[in-house]
């Protein structure tokens, strides 16, 4: 439990004294100045109402503020209805009461209240009789009541006062408990004195406070949804003051619908995002279409459903489903005794498998939140955050009560296919005591389609922390601290720091909590703060700042993380000439480095990326260099071998040239087929073990590809568990090759040799060189404007002419080349153009095609407006969002028998 300190001390008293002046004064007077002695703050009338105010709102301050209420008994005081006015706060606060008998008297009981009467009835009284006890003996009872359980009754006036301040300014959310603090007041809240009476009682004020701040700690989602007729809006009160006092968090309409929100809908998002729906049956209830809505949204998502009945209710009429449940009897609720055990019975059962019915919650709010938001990927589940929800899944859909819903299942299946990211946006660096404002940072960063490291979610329990910690550093584009005095303090986030710096991280901080300039890190005391105390402490305005801060050069910092690993994984791999970058990655990346040190930008590169970028373009001049001199040989070759078939042909007489001249040509096409389907066999052979030292060892993903009807003329490249993400095949006199992945053609570790054998299959005997490369259809490899440019222009440099091929495609275009290159178009194509590619290829012509299924508008949710050249909504007007079979890549190879899926191949090294 955490202490309070000496300056809030300050702000409170150790009791307040309560009396009546004709009988008690002079020994009120008395027992105030010995506890001043003896270092009590008391506040005593006398000494504590300054002139001139209003002195019952100085009274009632006392008391608030007071962690104990003495009260003299004698006749005086029991009649007075000042003292009764004094008590009657004190009880309503719950407050340690202390009677002290003073003057005897006959008649106490018949002037007092009787909800007073049965406070000071059942609770021992200390006796100050002048003629009967001794002063100094009483004193030492009274000093030992005071200072018994005295952490437990001061954090009772700490939380009093919060709360009483949060109800008086509109209960504002920035009143509200955070953090630390709001973890002691819950042990406060749910602590059990063992063998005592607890000296005092959390009260409404208490209960209401701490769970609303532990319901805007967790996104307000609450433990139960209480639903009731308006007609039983007592009763549905009473019920939630008891549970909020057990610390049970609730959602009622009355606490939870803003004003200029959308009422059914703010109910059904509270309906989801409880783990418990509890019902109060009566006459009303039944009749009342809102609660028969609520009650089927409960059974639509399998909510825990707990029925209440409050009121004598004709059982035919409950609906058929509900009626089966078990029912918890509080009618006759105005019997104390029996409320208790119906509310025992209720908290009884709320406690049971609550852990099970909390992750319900969690991942359907979570599943909802990514439907809504048309499959936002940032919302996925990744980590352990998903190992652990596909733990809970498989067990919970083994239970016949209120198993996991169908939505359940659908985020946890994309979550699991969804391709790994290489990189993160965002790592936040905390103190646990900020684990309030950090989830929700958290949250909102990912609903805005950022992907984010944060170790709630993200580190399994039994995992190497320190391990999982600088692999979230490395991985993440910005590191984000969390100023606190409890962070600027932790060794285990100034070790974050130190690895943030030495990685050249882009270090961006927020500032939560007040600290001293001089408590913070060197690292940190350089870097501009974002302060969320701005604006008046308006969370959406100071986020926003965060926000606009990441976006800002946001390529730069992306780039600066992939380099990073990229010369890491080198690193870590001996320094291997087939992991270095080269074409159009390696220009990149050199274009990248020079703008970094021209204009330097920050972060800067480390001396990682620089050495590997360096050592990319040295080994790249090499091959280069390498490839020329092969090409010359093989020239020089030819030129040898041209001169000596010069010599043989002219010394051959014409007689017999016109004589054999039939038989020598069937023998050189003979000769010239065989020579043919060797080198296409060469080709393949290549691609495969292509495939099998890069993809795989890399540990890729692909996008996987099916074969329709069974069609046998395919030929797979190696699969991966039975999936194909390669293959090509002959269609008529031409021939089809195509990739389940669109990064093929500029990932670093396939590169040119790739390109070249691809395409040495696709024309192995050389009688035409003329490559089309399709665009118009925003397609993601073409000779304009993409990030696939440059390894597709390199096919030059090994004969090939290429252009530029516009849409609409039709047959006069494609008769000026020989092989056609179509890159993940997310533009439709025309049923001419189709049919127009389709004749192509039976007529001779090659078709080197790529796609992803991912890029299917159905899965992915996008439109693609912000990539090279743009794609338009009417671009993508073909797409059915409920069919794959309209992705345009798929309507153009349908003719060919194959498909491209959503599902994903993950190459592990066996």
């Amino acid at each position: 439990m955490s202490q309070i300190s000496n300056q809030e001390k300050s702000n409170f008293f150790d009791t307040f004294i309560s009396y009546g002046r004709a009988d008690s004064k002079e020994f009120a007077t008395k027992l105030n100045d010995r506890l001043i002695g003896r270092g009590y703050e008391v506040w005593f009338d006398q000494d504590d109402i300054p002139p001139a105010v209003d002195w019952q709102n100085q009274i009632d301050d006392g008391i608030e503020k007071s962690h104990n209420f003495i009260f003299i008994i004698a006749p005086h005081s029991v009649k007075s209805l000042y003292c009764h006015k004094e008590i009657e706060l004190a009880v309503k606060f719950k407050k340690r009461i202390i009677p002290l008998l003073h003057v005897n008297s006959d008649d106490y009981w018949s002037h007092m209240p009787e909800g007073i009467r049965k406070i000071i009835q059942k609770t021992n009284w200390i006796f100050f009789v002048e003629e009967n006890n001794n002063f100094e003996e009483s004193l030492t009872k009274l000093i030992e009541t005071i200072e018994l359980e005295n952490d437990y009754v001061q954090k009772h006036t700490e939380l009093l006062i919060k709360s009483l301040d949060w109800t008086r300014n509109n209960k504002q959310t920035n009143y509200l408990l955070v953090g630390e603090e709001r973890s002691f007041a819950n042990e406060w809240l749910k602590r059990k004195l063992n063998d005592s009476q607890p000296p005092c009682l959390p009260n409404d004020w208490h209960g209401e406070y701490i769970c609303e701040s532990n319901k805007n700690a967790n996104n307000l989602m609450s433990m139960v949804f209480l639903a009731a007729s308006e007609k039983d809006f007592d009763i549905k009160a009473k019920i939630g003051k008891t549970l909020m006092r057990e610390g049970i968090t609730l959602w009622t309409d009355k606490a939870d619908l803003k004003a200029g929100v959308e009422f059914q809908s703010e109910i059904n998002r509270g309906i989801e995002g409880a783990d418990n729906f509890v019902y109060l049956i009566s006459p009303d209830a039944l009749k009342s279409d809102y609660c028969q809505q609520e009650l089927a949204r409960a059974f639509e998502y399998n909510k825990r459903i707990i029925p209440l009945l409050i009121k004598p209710t004709n059982l035919d009429e409950i609906p058929p489903q509900f009626r089966a449940l078990q029912f918890i009897d509080l009618t006759g609720y105005e019997d104390e005794l029996k409320y208790a055990r119906g509310v025992e019975k209720l908290l009884k059962e709320l406690n049971q498998d609550k852990s099970y019915y909390e992750y319900h919650k969690i991942l359907l709010v979570k599943a909802l939140k990514w439907k809504k938001q048309n499959h936002n990927p940032s919302l996925l589940l990744r980590g352990y955050n998903l190992e652990h929800m596909r733990a809970w899944f498989k067990v919970a859909s083994e239970r016949s009560q209120h198993p996991p819903v169908a939505l359940h299942e659908e985020f946890i299946d994309a979550s699991h296919n969804h391709p790994k990211d290489e990189s993160l946006e965002v790592f936040i660096s905390y103190s646990r005591a900020d684990s309030d404002l950090t989830r929700k940072l958290n949250d909102l960063l990912q609903e805005l389609g950022k992907t984010t490291w944060f170790d709630q979610q993200s580190i399994a329990v039994g995992a190497d922390f320190e391990k999982e910690i600088k692999l979230g550093i490395e991985n993440c584009d910005n590191f984000l601290f969390v100023i606190s005095p409890r962070s600027v303090n932790s060794p285990y986030c100034a070790d974050e720091v130190e690895y943030a710096q030495k990685l050249n991280k882009r270090i961006i901080t927020i500032l939560h909590t007040e600290v001293s300039s001089s408590e913070l890190h060197p690292v940190l005391a350089k870097i501009q703060w974002i302060d969320f105390k701005k604006h008046g402490g308006d969370f959406s305005a100071n986020f926003n700042e965060l926000v606009r801060t990441l976006e800002t050069d946001r390529d730069h910092v992306r780039s600066h993380t992939k380099w990073w690993q990229r010369a890491r994984e080198w690193e870590k791999n001996e320094k291997r000439d087939d992991l270095l970058l080269r074409g159009i990655e390696l220009d990149t990346a050199q274009k990248w480095l020079e703008e970094v040190e021209q204009e330097n930008k920050q972060p800067a590169a480390t001396c990682e990326q620089k050495e590997f970028i360096n050592a990319s373009r040295e080994w790249q001049t090499r091959l280069l260099k390498q490839e020329k001199e092969r090409q010359q040989r093989e020239r020089e070759k030819e030129r040898k071998l041209e001169k000596e078939r010069k010599l043989r042909w002219g010394s051959i007489a014409a007689s017999i040239l016109f004589a054999v001249v039939g038989s020598i040509v069937w023998n050189q096409k003979v000769k010239l087929d065989k020579t043919n389907q060797k080198l296409e066999s060469q080709y393949i052979n290549v691609l495969e073990e292509l495939f099998l030292d890069n993809i795989v060892k890399q540990k890729s993903v692909s996008g996987e590809i099916k074969i329709l009807d069974d069609d046998d003329a395919w030929i797979t490249l190696p699969k991966q568990e039975g999936k194909i993400f390669s293959m090509l095949r002959r269609y008529g006199d031409g021939k089809v090759l195509a990739l389940g992945h669109d990064g093929v053609l500029a990932d670093v570790k396939i590169g040119r040799i790739f390109l070249m054998s691809a395409f040495g299959w696709l024309n192995p005997s050389s009688d035409g060189n003329k490559v089309l490369i399709s665009s118009g259809h925003c397609e993601i490899a073409s000779l304009k404007g993409s990030p696939f440019a440059r390894p597709i222009s390199s096919l030059e440099e090994w004969g090939y002419t290429l252009e530029d091929i516009a849409a609409p495609i039709d047959e006069t275009k494609l008769r000026e080349g020989n092989i056609l290159v179509i890159g993940n178009a997310w533009g439709d194509f025309t049923q001419s153009e189709i049919d127009a590619v389709e004749n192509f290829v039976k007529n001779g012509g090659s078709l080197f095609v790529v796609g992803l299924g991912w890029s299917w508008k159905g899965f992915s949710g996008k439109d693609y407006s912000h990539y090279p050249g743009g794609c338009k909504q009417e671009q993508q007007a073909g797409q059915d969002i409920q069919n794959i079979s309209t992705y345009p890549m798929n309507r153009l190879v349908e003719p060919y028998k194959m498909q491209w899926t959503t599902s994903s191949v993950k190459f592990d090294e066996k």
